[in-house]
């Protein structure tokens, strides 16, 4: 009989429990389904205001901001504006920028950033990502959460602080997060190419600030590469005496990594005085880098490299080779003697060139 009992009151139990969950369920849905419905509704009411500001239809931006209902609105704001920044580009990114930063929304994530919870910090960090005035208090804020234990909190700040318009605060942004292990390539990469500003003529002002960053010995020698291929890529051609010094004096040539980033950056920058000092490096034990050497002697399409990228022709590594019979190919008559000559002294890379030539000449 108590057995009978137990097995009632369990399954019973069980019963009121699912239907609990069945109940809750439904009512979060429903509750989900109507704020997806009302931000739809309230972007498409916001809509027509804010493309009419952004094209420059209209410069009422007060009557945009009329429009709003905080907090109802900021997520179908926010979201709206961060579609449409992410589509274009000049005066429309400006006045963009310009509907970010209306005073009710400001205020908004301004107290979310003090608020001290973690959730809202990192809410507050997206939406300074796209707002380049920041005041005092905004960017000290923002400072001290670089350090924060969170690297998902700490990078969100940064990104938000490489948004500013002052060159120093940027880079201290990307100094932070390049001081830190474990951060990917990817962010950091990010980083970089934000703190690059477009909008002002700080290309001498950025270059020389990150030229005093790489030279700082707490950085891990992953990041220190990634900063010297970034500034090639991104067009700091003014730092290639500077980069030149450092490779020169050899600093931190012991890194397999940081002398690849060499290679590459001062063969990007077209560096000739830089040619014979890396094609030294041609007998280097680690392929990445000698595939480098060859790289960059391609780039600076120095006749005098060809007795180098013979050699490296010859090499054990498939991608070594490769990168040298390319490099020969493309250095005009002289380097096609060279090929024919390596050419010669194997079958292997016999084939190795045809192939090459006729991708070439393709």
């Amino acid at each position: 009989m108590l057995a009978i009992r137990f097995i009632w009151l369990v399954t019973t139990a069980l019963v009121l429990v699912t239907v609990y969950l069945f109940v809750t369920s439904l009512i979060v849905r429903t509750w989900q389904e109507r704020r997806a419905r009302f931000a739809a509704a309230r972007r498409d009411a916001l809509t027509p205001s804010i493309l009419a500001y952004t094209l420059g239809d209209s410069d009422d931006l007060d009557a945009v901001a009329a429009q709003l209902k905080v907090p109802e609105d900021v997520i179908p704001y926010t979201d709206l504006i961060t579609d449409l920044l992410n589509q274009v580009q000049g005066e429309e990114t400006e006045r963009l920028r310009h509907l970010m930063a209306v005073p009710a929304i400001r205020a908004h994530f301004h107290q979310k950033l003090f608020k001290g919870d973690e959730s809202d910090e990192a809410e507050a960090c997206m939406y300074y990502a796209w707002v380049d005035n920041l005041t005092t208090d905004e960017t000290d804020r923002l400072r001290s959460i670089l350090d924060h234990g969170n690297r998902l909190l700490a990078h969100a700040a940064a990104t938000s602080l490489v948004a500013h318009p002052s060159a120093a605060v940027r880079v201290e942004a990307v100094a932070a997060m390049a001081r830190r292990e474990r951060v990917s390539r990817l962010a950091l990469l990010e980083l970089l190419y934000r703190f690059h500003s477009s909008r002002n003529d700080q290309m001498e002002e950025e270059g020389a600030l990150l030229m005093a960053l790489i030279a700082q010995p707490d950085l891990p020698e992953s990041h220190v590469a990634i900063l010297i291929q970034a500034m090639a890529d991104i067009g700091y051609v003014g730092e290639a005496v500077a980069l030149y010094e450092l490779f020169e004096a050899g600093y931190r040539t012991d890194s397999d990594r940081i002398l690849e980033a060499y290679c590459y950056a001062l063969g990007r920058f077209g560096f000739d005085p830089a040619g014979e000092r890396i094609a030294g490096y041609a007998s280097h034990p680690s392929p990445r880098v000698r595939q480098a050497v060859a790289k960059a002697l391609e780039a600076l399409g120095d006749a005098a490299a060809i007795d180098t990228l013979e050699v490296l022709a010859a090499d054990t590594e498939l991608m070594v080779r490769m990168a040298a019979v390319f490099a020969l190919a493309r250095l005009g008559e002289a380097g096609k003697a060279g090929l024919d000559r390596v050419s010669a002294s194997t079958a292997d890379l016999q084939d190795l060139v045809h192939h090459v030539m006729a991708e070439l000449d393709a």
